[in-house]
C-alpha cells in the first residue's frame, strides 16, 4: 500500500517516495494508511515521533485535511509542509498519486523558498502543527512572501497556492484565482466555510462576473443560512448590481434576524440597505419608518457610524418629501458626529437655516463649523469669515482671518483648497484685503 524507500546514507537528507493506493484520490483512504502519511512526511519536522506529538484526536482532524490536499494537488505541483516555527520541506507530486521529497527540512530559509515560485508552475503551501491546531498563522519570516505571491486559500486548515496567471490585481489574475477556487470547492465541498463563499463570490465582482458571484453567495447563503454575512453579500448584490430591491431586502431581513440572534446587536448595515432599497423602490413611507426603527435600536445599541449615516440619508429622505424642519433637526444632530467629519452636515444646516431666514441659527453653526473643522476645511473658513463680515465687526473679521492664516501655515492644503475653488478664493481673498490683511501667509 505504501512503500517509504531511503537513499544511500551518503546522502546529505533522506528522499521518500510515497505511492498511494489507487482509490486516494477518488475515495477516502481509511484512517491508519492516511495518518501514516502523515507521520512519515512530517518525520523531518518533529523532533519527537509523531504518534506520541499528536493526540488521536489531532490525527483526525488532519486526515480529512491530507485527503483534501491528495485531491488538489497535481502533477508536477510542489507541496510545501511548513511549520509554525519556519521549518519545512518540499514534495514533488508525480505520477500515480506520489510524493517525492525535493529538499530535507529548511528552518527559515525564506531565498531558498522564494526560489520554487519561479521553478515550478503551482506551489502549495500546508501549514502544520503537529502538537496543536490547524489554524494558525503563518511563520513571520514568510508571511510577506505567502501574502504577496500566493492565494489563500479558505479551507479550515491553512493552505496557500501559488498563481502564475497574470499580475497579482489584473482581471486574468482574478480569473485564475476563481479557477482554483472552484477546482478547491469541487473536491472539497463538504470542508467549506462562509469565508469561502464570501471570497470566491467577491472574486467573480471584481472582474464583473456578477452571475457567477450571485450564484455563489446563495450558494453559500443556503448552505449557511445562520451566517449573517453571507446573506448581506447576497442582498448587496442584489440590491447594487442587479437592482432588485425587493430580494435585497429579503436578504437583508435575513442577516438582520441571524446576527441579532447570534451577537444580539442588529446589523445596522442591512437594516439600512433596506432602507435605501425601500427608496429605490419609490416607498418613501417605508424608508421613513425603516430609519426611524434604526434610530430607535440605536438608543438601545449604539453605534456612532451608523447613526451618523442614518441621520444624513434619513435628512435627505426628509427634504425629499418636503419635511424641511425635521430634516435640518437630523442634520443638527449629526454635526455632533466625531466618527466621520461633520462638514457635510454643517453644510445642510448653513442652507437649509438661510432657505428657511434662520439668521442666529446660521450665524451659530458657522462659527461651530469653522472651530470645528477650519482647521482641514477650507469652507469652513469662507462660510464663517463671510458672517463676520457681513456683521460689521472688523476686529472680529480680523481675528477669523488671522487664525485661519495660523492654521494655513500648519496646513498648507488649506489655502490650496482655497484657490482651488474660485468663487471661495474670490470671498476670502476679498475679505482679507477689506481688513487689511494678506488672504494667506
Amino acid at each position: 500500500m505504501i512503500r517509504w524507500h531511503k537513499t544511500r546514507p551518503g546522502r546529505a537528507c533522506w528522499l521518500a517516495l510515497l505511492v498511494l493506493w489507487g482509490g486516494a484520490r477518488s475515495a477516502p483512504a481509511d484512517f491508519s494508511t492516511l495518518s501514516a502519511v502523515m507521520q512519515r512526511s512530517l518525520a523531518w519536522l518533529t523532533p519527537v515521533p509523531f504518534d506520541y506529538a499528536a493526540s488521536a484526536d489531532v490525527l483526525q482532524r488532519m486526515d480529512p485535511v491530507l485527503q483534501t490536499m491528495l485531491r488538489l494537488v497535481a502533477r508536477d505541483d510542489v507541496l510545501v509542509v511548513m511549520r509554525k516555527d519556519g521549518a519545512y520541506t518540499v514534495f514533488l507530486v508525480a505520477g500515480n498519486n506520489t510524493l517525492v521529497p525535493l529538499l530535507a527540512p529548511m528552518a527559515e530559509q525564506p531565498a531558498r523558498f522564494a526560489q520554487l515560485r519561479a521553478k515550478h508552475q503551482r506551489v502549495w503551501v500546508m501549514l502544520v502543527d503537529p502538537r496543536g491546531d490547524w489554524q494558525m498563522q503563518p511563520p513571520e519570516l514568510f508571511a510577506p512572501q505567502l501574502a504577496a505571491e500566493y492565494v489563500t486559500i479558505p479551507l479550515t486548515f491553512p493552505v496557500y497556492c501559488s498563481i502564475k496567471e497574470g499580475v497579482k490585481g489584473t482581471t486574468n489574475y482574478f480569473i485564475a484565482q476563481a479557477a482554483l477556487l472552484e477546482q478547491v470547492r469541487r473536491v472539497s465541498e463538504a470542508g467549506l466555510s462562509p469565508k469561502f463563499y464570501m471570497e470566491l463570490g467577491q472574486i467573480y465582482r471584481r472582474y464583473g462576473d456578477v452571475t457567477n458571484a450571485l450564484q455563489t453567495y446563495e450558494s453559500g447563503a443556503l448552505r449557511f443560512p445562520d451566517d449573517p454575512y453571507l446573506q448581506r453579500r447576497t442582498a448587496e448584490l442584489y440590491f447594487s448590481d442587479y437592482h432588485d430591491y425587493a430580494r435585497a431586502i429579503d436578504f437583508n431581513k435575513k442577516a438582520n434576524m441571524v446576527h441579532l440572534s447570534t451577537f444580539g446587536i442588529p446589523m445596522y448595515e442591512a437594516l439600512f440597505n433596506s432602507a435605501m432599497a425601500y427608496e429605490r423602490r419609490g416607498e418613501p413611507a417605508k424608508a421613513k419608518v425603516q430609519y426611524q426603527d434604526i434610530l430607535a435600536l440605536l438608543n438601545e445599541s449604539p453605534d456612532p457610524l451608523w447613526e451618523s449615516r442614518t441621520r444624513r440619508y434619513f435628512g435627505g429622505l426628509l427634504l425629499a418629501i418636503g419635511h424641511t424642519n425635521e430634516a435640518l433637526l437630523h442634520f443638527q444632530l449629526d454635526t455632533r458626529a466625531t466618527v466621520q467629519s461633520p462638514a457635510y452636515s454643517f453644510n445642510m444646516v448653513l442652507d437649509l437655516s438661510a432657505a428657511t431666514r434662520q439668521p442666529q441659527l446660521y450665524a451659530d453653526t458657522a462659527r461651530m463649523y469653522f472651530y470645528m473643522c477650519g482647521t482641514n476645511d477650507a469652507r469652513a473658513l469662507v462660510r464663517y469669515a463671510e458672517v463676520v463680515h457681513a456683521a460689521r465687526v472688523t476686529a472680529e473679521t480680523r481675528a477669523v482671518v488671522t487664525t485661519a492664516k495660523q492654521w494655513m501655515t500648519r496646513n498648507p492644503a488649506l489655502s490650496t483648497q482655497l484657490r482651488g475653488t474660485p468663487a471661495w478664493w474670490r470671498s476670502w481673498t476679498n475679505i482679507a484685503i477689506q481688513t487689511g490683511l494678506s488672504p494667506i501667509p
